[in-house]
């Protein structure tokens, strides 16, 4: 027999809810049907945030990743300046922090 010390109760599952609030865009179609996808999704009630994932044709999520309204400005920043080819090629090149426009959340 082992003596179990560790405290850990087992928890139930706590109820898992979704529901997409702003179908944003389709960006990928693959030949199976799943889509790769941006919308807003409000997790268990909550604020909604943005979501970037693949969804089967059924509705089923799949990988992805969520962003707030912040890190989604972030990305935007940095794609923009990827883009059109401002983004620093070496250490020496980089912007100090004071001109850098986007920033972590405070609650980060």
């Amino acid at each position: 027999m082992v003596l179990d010390l560790s405290q850990n109760k087992k928890e139930e599952k706590k109820a898992f809810s979704f529901e997409k609030t702003e179908e944003i865009a389709i960006l990928a179609k693959n030949g199976r049907g799943w889509t790769t996808e941006l919308n807003k999704v409000s997790y268990n009630d909550g604020d909604p945030v943005y979501d970037l994932r693949s969804w089967s044709p059924e509705g089923k999520m799949g990988k992805g990743m969520t962003l707030t309204d912040q890190t989604l400005a972030n990305l935007l920043i940095v794609l923009k300046a990827h883009l059109e080819g401002e983004l620093p090629t070496d250490e020496t090149e980089r912007p100090s922090e004071e001109e850098i426009s986007a920033h972590l959340p405070d609650d980060f």
